[in-house]
């Protein structure tokens, strides 16, 4: 399979998670409509690129006859592990966004409030 069709694979996984973890959040009155689709869009990240690790890099760490440098296979799985990073902090900000957003609703205002009474 080529790197093009292995991508536009990745896509198309990644999107029908996204369609499916959307309506299952669209219910949700703790997360606002932007939220949803960005926290449904980045679980669908993580999932899929957890899932190539798996079934694309671990092969190629354990086979040792592909003749593949092992030191350029750490380095691409080490690439591998900071885009998912990147990914799992970028869903963190936006879920923990979310919570700060449901409390200041819950409390009836917030930072704004306490410069206007003090």
């Amino acid at each position: 399979m080529s790197r093009e069709s292995m991508l536009k694979d990745d896509l198309e996984q990644a999107q029908a998670l996204m369609k499916i973890l959307y309506s299952r959040m669209k219910p949700l009155e703790c997360v606002n409509d932007e939220n949803k689709e960005t926290l449904s869009y980045r679980i669908a990240e993580i999932m899929t690129a957890c899932k190539n690790l798996y079934t694309r890099i671990l092969p190629r760490l354990l086979d040792d006859t592909t003749g593949e440098d092992f030191w350029d296979l750490l380095c691409e799985m080490r690439m591998h592990y900071l885009n998912i990073l990147d990914i799992i902090n970028e869903f963190d900000e936006t879920f923990l966004a979310s919570i700060k957003q449901e409390e200041e609703e819950d409390t009836g205002g917030g930072e704004d409030d306490d410069e206007e009474q003090g």
